[in-house]
């Protein structure tokens, strides 16, 4: 059987052919087609109105594979349901509700609701709902699409999916009948799908039964990965936990692209060269163009000799300088956006750079603690350091910092530092002075007079 879509259910079932009445028009609504397989049941919505406001329903008959006879003026066929109402109270039901397969759930005034269990592959066609409430009549179509076997259901998707963005797809079957339970569930390649799925944010699910549709649907509310791209999303249809039907679609995520970037080599001595290689590892949809962008420290890179090739972009620099180390990325673009791939970082080594001290406090004061700390920009750090004091070694210090723990005078002078990794030793750039105060030292007491004392004179 050809499965019908959702879509199809949208159109009332109030159809003009093979309707007889004495006088008005009755009003009879419900699907225009139902469907079921074999074994299965069919749930009939169905409302109705007579053409007086006051009249109750006498007789109903269903048939099937019904003709109209028009030397009787009769309708013939095999007749599936037949009740009437009771003698005794007229304003009662009708007397039976269930004969057979067939169970009336409707009522005198305005609720034709019918109900088929089990239903057979060769109730497919038109069933004929018989009327009658005094003298009007009426005969109804009903349109049955029984299949052998369950059909599939199918799966709604949007138009456009992107990566991390949230979307819903929608599972249908155009079943639904209370006593036949089914449940419609969801997979991804293989896996089963729960509401505590990674990524997913809900799953819903709904019965609908009314005179316009007769369907049951789930939604499964989802961020795909960009890793999702190309996997099949399966909805299965189970009852009592066997499975009857199920579709399968390919998800197309849409994902901006996905680079890869390598450094050969990550750590370079000063003045060699390096390589770098960008590669474009997936695009959906392809490159605007094949061309790479090169960033470093989150600046776009310029004035470099690049190397573009389809997919794949080379960033070539020669005698590196300390000024090239950093952080490096590439990006492409498509349609949907910029990607990036991550940073990587280039360590340039190179020997210490011209050395300065600072001196804290200064100027000090005599007992008070002195620390200097020699400056030198280096890759790897200064290992060791040579201190000097007047441009004369001072043993024993080899440490970044050297602490005075009580300053005294003669600590005073020009302090100057050395520093060395195991590139080599780098220069003297400054020296700074160390200014000590004090308080007077061997205090004397000198009588000046260029001629002898005498007795009255004034010194």
């Amino acid at each position: 059987m050809r499965v019908h879509y959702l879509w199809l259910l949208l159109i009332l079932g109030h159809v003009a052919s093979a309707r007889y009445s004495s006088a008005n028009d009755w009003t009879v609504d419900h699907p225009q087609t139902l469907f079921a397989w074999e074994g299965a049941c069919i749930r009939i919505p169905c409302k109705y109105k007579t053409p007086l406001p006051k009249a109750r329903l006498d007789n109903i008959l269903l048939f099937q594979n019904y003709e109209f006879d028009k030397a009787t003026k009769k309708f013939t066929g095999t007749v599936l349901y037949n009740a009437t109402k009771t003698e005794k109270d007229p304003e009662s039901e009708l007397y039976l509700s269930k004969q057979g397969r067939v169970t009336f759930l409707g009522n005198r005034i305005d609720n034709c609701t019918l109900k088929i269990h089990p239903i057979r592959a060769n109730d497919s066609g038109n069933l004929g709902l018989r009327m009658t409430a005094g003298t009007e009549r009426w005969m109804e179509p009903i349109h049955l699409n029984v299949s052998e076997k369950p059909f599939q259901p199918y799966i709604q998707m949007p138009s456009e999916i992107r990566e991390s963005q949230s979307v819903t797809l929608t599972c249908g079957l155009n079943f639904s009948c209370f006593g036949y339970d089914i449940l419609l569930k969801w997979f991804l390649e293989d896996s089963e799908i729960t509401s505590i799925t990674s990524s997913v944010t809900s799953i819903t699910s709904s019965v609908t039964s009314s005179i316009k549709n007769v369907y049951t649907e789930s939604k499964l509310t989802f961020q795909p990965k960009w890793t999702d791209h190309g996997k099949s999303v399966k909805c299965q249809v189970q009852h009592s936990s066997k499975v009857l039907s199920e579709c399968t679609v390919h998800l197309d995520v849409k994902y901006t692209p996905k680079l890869e970037i390598k450094v050969n080599p990550t750590e370079v001595e000063k003045n060699n060269s390096v390589t770098m290689t960008c590669r474009v590892n997936s695009s959906n949809p392809k490159l605007r163009t094949v061309a790479v962008s090169w960033f470093k420290d989150g600046r776009p890179l310029e004035d470099q000799e690049l190397e573009q090739e389809q997919q794949m972009s080379k960033l070539i620099l020669h005698s590196v300088t300390k000024d090239m180390r950093g952080k490096y990325r590439c990006q492409a673009s498509n349609d949907i956006g910029p990607g990036e791939s991550e940073e990587v970082e280039l360590t340039v080594h190179y020997a210490p750079e011209p050395s300065r001290v600072h001196i804290y406090p200064s100027p000090a004061e005599e007992g008070q603690s002195v620390e200097l700390i020699c400056e030198s920009l280096a890759s790897p750090s200064a290992t060791n350091y040579t201190w000097y004091h007047n441009r004369k070694p001072i043993p024993g210090d080899t440490q970044e910092k050297l602490r005075i723990p009580k300053v005294s005078p003669w600590h005073a002078g020009n302090y100057s530092c050395l520093a060395e990794n195991r590139l080599g030793h780098g220069k003297i750039d400054q020296e700074a002075k160390l200014d000590v105060h004090y308080a007077p030292k061997a205090v004397t007491t000198v009588i000046q007079s260029f001629t002898p004392i005498l007795e009255g004179d004034s010194v």
